[in-house]
C-alpha cells in the first residue's frame, strides 16, 4: 500500500467513525430508548437502516455492545479490546470504559474538540486582559 493511499484510508476511516460516534447513540435512543449498551439485532438493525456496510462496521459493535456481546460479535477477546482502545483514544479521553449512552452536546469527544462556555477568566487571558467578550478586538 502506497503512503499516499494510507493517508486517505485513515481520514475516510476518521470520517466514518466521527459520524458513527455521533449518530449511533442517537438513532438506538430514538428507536429503543437511551441505554448504556444494546442487543446484537438492535445494533444491526440499526446499522442497516443507518447504511453502514463492510468496512467499520465492527467499530460499531465494539461501540455499541457491552464488552461480552461485543467478544461474541467480533469472535476475538483482543479484537474487541484494540477497538474499543482505538475508539477510546479518539472519542472518550481513553476511558475505556465508555458507554454509549446519549450524552448532550459537546460532551463526546476529546476535551480539545468539546466546545465548553469560556469564563471571563479565559477569556481574558484569551483577549489580553480584556473580559466579558467572546468577540473583542484585539489589537
Amino acid at each position: 500500500m502506497s503512503f499516499l493511499f494510507r493517508v486517505f484510508e485513515q481520514r475516510r476511516k476518521r470520517r466514518v467513525l466521527r459520524r458513527m460516534v455521533a449518530e449511533l447513540p442517537r438513532l438506538l435512543a430514538q428507536r429503543y430508548g437511551n441505554s448504556d449498551s444494546y442487543s446484537r439485532a438492535q445494533v444491526r438493525k440499526t446499522l442497516e437502516a443507518a447504511g453502514y456496510r463492510g468496512r467499520y462496521v465492527e467499530y460499531a459493535y465494539a461501540l455499541c455492545l457491552n464488552a461480552a456481546d461485543a467478544e461474541r460479535e467480533l469472535d476475538n477477546r483482543v479484537v474487541s479490546a484494540r477497538l474499543r482502545k482505538e475508539l477510546a483514544d479518539e472519542f472518550f479521553d481513553g476511558d475505556t470504559d465508555f458507554t454509549i449512552k446519549l450524552r448532550r452536546r459537546g460532551e463526546v469527544g476529546n476535551s480539545a474538540h468539546t466546545s465548553i462556555p469560556l469564563t471571563d477568566q479565559a477569556l481574558g487571558a484569551r483577549n489580553h486582559g480584556i473580559t466579558g467578550t467572546a468577540d473583542a478586538d484585539v489589537p
